[in-house]
């Protein structure tokens, strides 16, 4: 017997930015300056998502906040390959 399963059908409009209000987010270096962002699918490839669309304005502002601090203060990423940073335990 196939039993009947009933959708709700869930769009998500273009129009609609700014709808992410969790973000996760990996820094490296990219081109020289600090960059915070996502890994590119499969891949430890960072993904610079500065100004992002669809995350909401105030991760983009505190992420913006961040990246500036952290170049201020001249604050390297951690080097996984290497382990080391100045913030890591011994």
């Amino acid at each position: 017997m196939i039993h009947r399963i009933q959708f709700k059908l869930i769009l998500l409009r273009p129009v609609e930015w700014g709808y992410r209000h969790k973000a996760q987010l990996q820094a490296g270096i990219l081109r020289g300056r600090t960059a915070l962002g996502l890994y590119s699918t499969a891949s430890r490839r960072l993904v610079d998502i500065a100004g992002c669309p669809v995350q909401h304005p105030d991760i983009n502002r505190a992420a913006d906040a961040i990246r500036g601090i952290v170049e201020e203060l001249g604050i390297p990423p951690l080097n996984e390959i290497r382990s080391s940073s100045p913030c890591s335990a011994a």
